[in-house]
């Protein structure tokens, strides 16, 4: 088990972090990070967070685990703090970004686990099809 602050590995496996997008082509994912009007200074620090979840090196102040295969990816920005919702798809080499929002309170909210819910079952069932 790593101490806080150390490097925290799942899997050196690389993987490729893929926004969700709705059936028609809708990247919700960005619209959710739009609608946090995301200052470029933290847009800079997120990609870099998914740069190390994509390689496996993660520290445990970086991520949390939600429920079942989703988790958090823990952002501190300038003035805001942020969370972004991904499912590890293991077997598919993808984590996938699901919801994105500005934290406001301890718990995370039940509506934002919904809908990460819900994007979650809508990629994967057309994944089988």
């Amino acid at each position: 088990m790593a101490l806080p602050g150390q490097l925290v590995t799942f899997d050196r496996r690389h993987r490729e972090f893929e926004n969700y997008t709705t059936r028609s082509g809708t990247d919700l994912l960005q619209r959710d990070i739009s609608a946090c009007k995301v200052r470029p200074t933290d847009l800079a620090k997120l990609e870099a967070l998914v740069e190390r979840a994509e390689r496996g090196e993660l520290r445990r102040k970086d991520v949390a685990h939600v429920e079942g295969s989703i988790w958090e990816l823990r952002l501190h920005g300038q003035d805001v703090i942020y969370r972004l919702l991904y499912a590890d798809l293991s077997s598919q080499c993808v984590l996938l970004g699901l919801a994105f929002f500005n934290k406001k309170t301890q718990k995370l909210p039940e509506t934002v686990k919904r809908i990460a819910r819900e994007r979650l079952r809508d990629y994967q069932s057309r994944q089988t099809t």
